[in-house]
């Protein structure tokens, strides 16, 4: 029966969404105060993975507790489809048959996104270790399945409706340095002020795995053939693994009773050796060079970030603002590629919301 295969097809990532995703394009976790305020903060420190030179600051020991980053957009980022694949899931036969078909129709229905990351480490003055996985897959239903489960899933879908499911994921271990340069006073808005500066790298083994797979209906009794893509020449999945490198560089004084800071960031400026089979041929690299330059200012509780992404390519705006009072952070932002986005934290847990918005780790990837 075409229900129980083609949930094969989708249950991976239905799954992997279901315990979290709680509305559309939702972040949760590590990323999420950078996301809130546009993406920006390259000059704050706000991340280290991201410019490694906020470690040339950095004193004492320190232990990253593990930070979770989750997304889910489209038919995987509304929370009503999951209830029918409790029911799938745990219901006796005759429910189970009914769920697989509602889990169908509902995640049939439009294209998904999902995106995971969980990332961890430990730290001493300048030096620190990371370990961040990543993964972003793609739920791809064909325009017979979107029609079939628009249209109230009535009967099997019919012959050559389809769901495509692709995924990628990355175990990234890190080793960060920085240091601190002394360069004295520079002249600066009239006056000569005091300028602390720090430059950093961090070298990143990155190990990656591809993989998808496409679920057809091949007959009128609707049962389902499941095979992965043909890119991937038989087998299940693709590995490669490769070296890469970040390098940063910031600046920081303090004038007028503000901090202000400005910073640079290459990253993959060693550029991981990795590409894999693309579906329509050839291959694709799922690793970007970058260059980003931002500012950031503080004072007090506020602190305001500005950065521009992709100096030598297609450029990106991203500003934003993070208020906190007490234990509560409140966030904003904008991207001139992903529009408006907010967030909020509370002792150390934070949600972003925002049209269209990935993880920020993901923004090294393209799928």
């Amino acid at each position: 029966m075409v229900v129980r295969g083609s949930v094969v097809a989708l249950m991976g990532l239905t799954l992997a969404g279901a315990a979290h995703a709680q509305l559309d394009r939702v972040t949760v976790g590590g990323d999420a105060r950078a996301l809130s305020m546009g993406g920006a903060g390259v000059a704050a420190g706000i991340n280290n993975r991201f410019n490694p030179s906020a470690l040339a600051f950095r004193k004492g020991f320190r232990l990253q507790v593990p930070t979770v980053g989750l997304r889910a957009t489209g038919a995987l980022g509304k929370i009503g489809n999951y209830d029918s694949v409790g029911k799938f899931v745990s219901g006796d036969e005759a429910d189970r048959v009914d769920a697989a078909r509602d889990v169908v129709r509902n995640f049939g229905s439009s294209d998904s996104d999902f995106g995971a990351n969980i990332a961890g480490g430990l730290g001493l003055g300048p030096v620190d270790f990371q370990l961040n996985a990543l993964a972003t897959g793609r739920l791809t239903p064909n325009a017979s399945l979107k029609a079939w489960a628009a249209g109230g899933a009535s009967g099997e879908p019919p012959v050559g409706a389809a769901a495509d499911v692709s995924a990628v994921g990355f175990a990234i271990p890190s080793v960060g340095f920085g240091m601190r340069l002394p360069i004295g006073d520079l002249p600066l808005m009239g006056a000569l002020r005091k300028i602390d500066f720090g430059v950093g790298v961090r070298a990143k083994y990155v190990r990656g795995i591809y993989s998808r797979y496409t679920a057809t209906v091949n007959d009128a009794l609707g049962n389902v053939t499941t095979a992965p893509g043909a890119e991937l020449g038989g087998a299940d999945s693709v590995e490669e693994s490769s070296f890469g490198a970040d390098l940063g560089a910031m600046a920081h004084t303090r004038t007028e009773g503000f901090d202000l800071s400005a910073g640079i960031v290459a990253l993959n400026f060693v550029k991981p050796k990795i590409a894999f089979p693309s579906q329509g041929g050839g291959t694709f690299d799922p690793f970007r060079q970058t260059i980003t330059a931002g500012v950031a200012l503080n004072r007090g509780g506020l602190t305001v970030v500005g950065d521009l992404v992709d100096l030598t390519g297609e450029q990106e705006i991203r500003a934003g603002a993070e208020q906190r009072l007490g234990p509560l952070a409140i966030r904003g932002g904008y991207s001139s590629r992903r529009g408006t986005t907010y967030g909020i934290g509370l002792f150390g847990f934070d949600v972003a919301f925002g049209k269209g918005q990935p993880l920020e780790i993901v923004r090294n990837i393209r799928f």
